[in-house]
């Protein structure tokens, strides 16, 4: 598709596998209102206040180093996420959690 095209198709609010022609229905776009920054600072999370921290996001994001402790806190982000009306991101933490294998 042209540039132009797509852009048209979009402002149709049409959705985007209709857009492109998908035929997946796990193609949907994740959107933060207004960015991540917004997004995080709205659920209380900590989050990059300027671009060296943007670039070690360890620190912003901090793990352990237990399967079991990052999974908890995966849970925990997605909790947090379905209640923020800025972003949609938890259809893409819930699906990660389902891939889970659990042994």
């Amino acid at each position: 598709f042209e540039r132009n095209q797509i852009k048209r198709r979009l402002k149709l609010k049409l959705r985007v596998r209709d857009v492109f022609c998908l035929q997946s229905e796990y193609i949907v776009p994740i959107y933060n209102n207004a960015c991540l920054e917004d997004v995080l600072k709205d659920m209380n999370f900590p989050y990059a206040t300027n671009k060296s921290q943007k670039g070690t996001y360890v620190s912003v994001f901090p793990t352990v180093n237990s399967t079991e402790a990052d999974k908890t806190q995966i849970e925990d982000f997605h909790e947090a996420c379905k209640k923020c009306r800025k972003t949609n991101m938890e259809l893409l933490l819930e699906y990660c959690l389902q891939q889970i294998v659990k042994y």
